[in-house]
């Protein structure tokens, strides 16, 4: 079924500074579904702060296009806190859905170039739910262990984080 994330929201508009109409109650949220492309870098802050950086590779497929129908996206997800330390647990190839929101990173690289990266900051990480075994059992498998933030303001503290190219990888 379809979840309307509007729904219960007004789609009124209002006035940025620049007089440009935008939405009152904007939206950016995330769902993904793939395989991870490397298994995850775990790294620390400064201050000590986990950070997770992983790849996912979702497979999409056109249909009536033949093997030709089949495109690959390839997305950078990152995870903090206590979503990194668990994500360590993670190997490449198994499946993970990820609910995030997209974040638009932009900085001047030791060249003088400016670069941009456009990457989900998970909120939650999952492995997906197992069907029944293909052995012919009806039983499922149990669930998999996830991890949510639960509430916690994951840029608490960013304020004193390190440029981008100043973090470790």
């Amino acid at each position: 079924d379809f979840i309307d994330p509007l729904e219960g929201r007004g789609r009124e508009t209002l006035e940025d500074a620049r007089g440009q109409p935008r939405l009152r109650h904007a939206l950016n949220q995330v769902i993904l579904m793939g395989n991870l492309t490397r298994d995850p870098d775990l790294r620390y802050t400064p201050q000590g702060t986990a950070v997770a950086r992983l790849g996912l590779a979702i497979n999409e497929r056109r249909p009536g296009q033949g093997p030709d129908g089949e495109r690959t996206h390839f997305i950078e997800v990152q995870a903090w806190r206590d979503l990194a330390e668990w994500a360590e647990e993670l190997k490449r190839g198994e499946g993970l859905l990820v609910i995030g929101r997209l974040v638009n990173d932009s900085w001047t690289s030791s060249t003088g170039e400016r670069r941009f990266q456009t990457r989900v900051e998970a909120l939650r990480l999952e492995r997906p739910t197992r069907g029944p075994e293909r052995t012919g059992g009806s039983r499922p498998q149990e669930p998999e262990r996830s991890v949510q933030t639960g509430g916690v303001d994951i840029d608490e503290g960013l304020e004193d984080f390190p440029p981008e190219e100043d973090l470790p990888f």
